[in-house]
C-alpha cells in the first residue's frame, strides 16, 4: 500500500474529521510489533486506546491514552457509544470482547487487519487498509494530521480509573467472596 494511495486518503479523511476517534487494538497489533506506533498515533489523534485481552500491554498502562479498564466498564464502554470514530488494529471484535455483539456498529469504523475478510466479519469497515499493523501504521502515522484534546483525555482517563476503581470497591463492600478463597 503506497502512502498516496487512495484507500489511505480516505482514512485520513476519516481522523481528520473525527471529534471523537478511539483506537481499538487487539492481538493483530501485539504480533506485529506495532505498540510504539499505536501510542504515538493515539498521542497524535489525542484518542483513547482500548486493547482486548490478546492486545493487553501493547501501550503501557501509564501512557496517556491507555483506557484504565475493559470494555465491559461501563465508563470504559461509554467511551465506545460516544466515539463518532473506531479506528481498529490488528483485531477482528470477537463476541467475547464485544459483549456477543451487543455493542452497537460504531458510526465510522477504520479496519487495519492482514485479512479483509477477518476485519469486516462482525463490524463493517468504511476503510479497511490490509496489511502488517506495523507496516500500515509506518505509513499511516506521518500523513497523520495532529490534533488537540490530550489534556482533556487525560482527565476523562483519570475520571474512569476512578470510576473503575469505585466499581471494584463497591464489589468488595457487597462482600462477594474473594475466588481464591473459593
Amino acid at each position: 500500500m503506497a502512502s498516496s494511495s487512495p484507500v489511505l486518503d480516505r482514512a485520513c479523511a476519516l481522523m481528520k474529521g473525527a471529534e471523537r476517534p478511539l483506537i481499538w487494538a487487539g492481538g493483530g497489533a501485539v504480533r506485529s510489533g506495532a505498540g510504539r506506533l499505536v501510542a504515538e498515533l493515539a498521542l497524535r489523534l489525542a484518542a483513547p486506546v482500548i486493547t482486548t485481552y490478546l492486545g493487553r500491554g501493547l501501550v503501557p498502562p501509564e501512557h496517556p491514552c491507555a483506557v484504565p479498564g475493559p470494555i465491559h466498564a461501563r465508563a470504559v464502554g461509554a467511551l465506545w457509544d460516544e466515539a463518532d470514530l473506531v479506528l481498529a488494529i490488528g483485531t477482528d471484535f470477537d463476541g467475547m470482547m464485544t459483549q456477543n455483539w451487543l455493542m452497537p456498529q460504531p458510526r465510522r469504523l477504520i479496519s487495519v487487519n492482514v485479512d479483509e475478510q477477518d476485519a469486516n466479519k462482525n463490524y463493517v469497515s468504511d476503510v479497511t487498509l490490509v496489511g502488517d499493523a506495523r507496516a500500515v501504521l509506518e505509513q499511516l502515522l506521518p500523513v497523520t494530521e495532529a490534533r488537540e484534546g490530550l489534556p482533556d483525555l487525560e482527565r476523562r482517563l483519570a475520571a474512569i480509573a476512578a470510576s473503575v476503581a469505585a466499581s471494584v470497591r463497591d464489589d468488595d463492600e457487597q462482600g462477594l467472596p474473594d475466588p481464591v478463597s473459593l
